[in-house]
């Protein structure tokens, strides 16, 4: 058979609604698709989200992007292209780079690894690029018990101001130059307990992998770190719970078509009259590129959780519906940054 434009417009369609959007990696003739590159070549467009702008299949500019960034081979980085990189993280982080901004990189991004190959260290790479450097070795970020002490006791303070009484480990990378992880080793090696020490100041220290579970004063409950912030910062910026904003809305009281018990995250009321919908998905953490190259996960628990994922984007975007799903592990301790630009972005 000929292949033709209009031909592959129409396969691609028929796969979409008897299926779903397609992942990279299902463009084969056995599942009834032709290759990538031949849609590429047929339909006139490099980008791979474009195939499916091209044959009249909606995607959300934001997914567009995502997808497409998802889609690019893993490839090594050129000494230069971490140059560039680099330069834009130092710029947009407004803070000295530290050695956490490189771990679990998502592609196009400069890790470790790279930092390593081209420069040797840390502190290598900030000298030949120009960059402040925090400390000039490794031995010069130990502290003593007295200022790991100090450390924990200003994150503690950080989270009774939000009206928290659970210290997460991950408040420690968030409000300090420190892991959690070095500052209880500080604590053992000094013969001290980090749990301990915070228990006795009147907090609770929540172990990694189990989530804050908060509730607002109006009934609002955030089940994790992530929801916590992000409607702290709704509430900043006026929104009222209930109100202007609404938490775990199912799918069918806005698609007629959606037949399953699944919830919204958030649904934000504008000020033209329509609805936002975001999803937070802080469960995949810096899974991104696995969610959106349709890679399965090893966690049964992650794969489940990416496959409703999945299906409600699909109906969002099937229902031309305005939407956000927001990764805040990609950004690593700068999510609260970008929680604030996307709600500041909410009635442009």
């Amino acid at each position: 058979m000929k292949i033709s434009k209009e031909y592959l417009i129409e396969e691609l369609n028929n796969y979409v609604k008897n299926n779903d959007i397609p992942r990279s990696l299902d463009f084969k003739n056995k599942n009834g698709l032709r290759s990538v590159d031949s849609y590429k070549k047929y339909l006139g467009v490099h980008f791979f989200s474009d195939i499916f702008v091209e044959c009249g299949i909606y995607l959300d500019k934001s997914v567009r992007h995502d997808m497409d960034k998802a889609g690019r081979k893993l490839s090594t980085l050129s000494k230069g292209e971490c140059f560039k990189i680099i330069f834009a993280m130092a710029k947009n982080m407004q803070r000295p780079l530290k050695y956490d901004d490189f771990r679990h990189p998502s592609i196009g991004d400069v890790g470790i690894r790279s930092i390593r190959k081209y420069w040797g260290t840390l502190n290598n790479m900030k000298k030949d690029l120009g960059l402040k450097i925090i400390q000039e070795n490794m031995s010069d970020k130990k502290i003593s018990i007295d200022d790991a002490k100090n450390v924990v006791l200003h994150v503690c303070n950080i989270v009774k101001n939000e009206g928290r009484d659970i210290v997460l480990v991950s408040d420690i990378s968030l409000h300090s130059n420190y892991s959690g992880d070095y500052l209880r080793s500080v604590f053992k090696k000094n013969g001290e307990n980090i749990r301990d020490f915070i228990e006795s100041n009147g907090y609770k220290l929540k172990a990694p992998g189990n989530g804050l579970r908060y509730k607002f004063h109006d009934g609002e409950i955030a089940s994790s770190i992530y929801e916590f912030y992000f409607s702290k910062l709704l509430r900043e910026s006026s929104y009222v719970f209930n109100a202007t904003y609404f938490r775990n809305v199912r799918y069918r009281k806005f698609i007629d078509k959606c037949d399953r018990l699944i919830d919204c995250d958030y649904v934000v009321l504008l000020k033209n009259g329509e609805n936002k919908f975001i999803e937070i998905a802080g469960m995949l953490k810096d899974r991104e590129k696995k969610y959106y190259s349709g890679t399965k996960f090893e966690k049964n628990s992650k794969q489940l959780y990416a496959m409703k994922l999945r299906l409600k984007e699909r109906l969002l975007s099937e229902s031309n519906l305005n939407y956000t799903i927001f990764f805040p592990y990609v950004y690593k301790n700068n999510y609260i940054k970008e929680m604030k630009k996307i709600i500041s972005q909410l009635n442009d």
